[in-house]
């Protein structure tokens, strides 16, 4: 193999698991910080807010399973 194939590879292999990282932080931070817009546009109380902020977690925790066979193979 090319020496230059390999840092490239490598480099690849870091970013995306440095998108990863980033995406996961942004899940993690946004509902809270957009609390206030998001329960006075849909008009939801604490409880419903929490129930629709999970269940945008465990879609994201249902998508580690595909993204990461797809970086196994890639």
């Amino acid at each position: 193999m090319n020496k230059k194939t390999i840092e490239w590879r490598g480099i690849f292999a870091w970013c995306a698991a440095v998108s990863f990282y980033f995406y996961q932080f942004l899940l993690q931070v946004i509902p809270s910080v957009l609390k206030p817009q998001i329960q006075g546009t849909f008009l939801l109380n604490s409880e419903q807010f929490g129930l629709m902020a999970a269940y945008f977690l465990y879609a994201y925790g249902l998508m580690q399973i595909p993204a990461g066979t797809f970086l196994d193979r890639y």
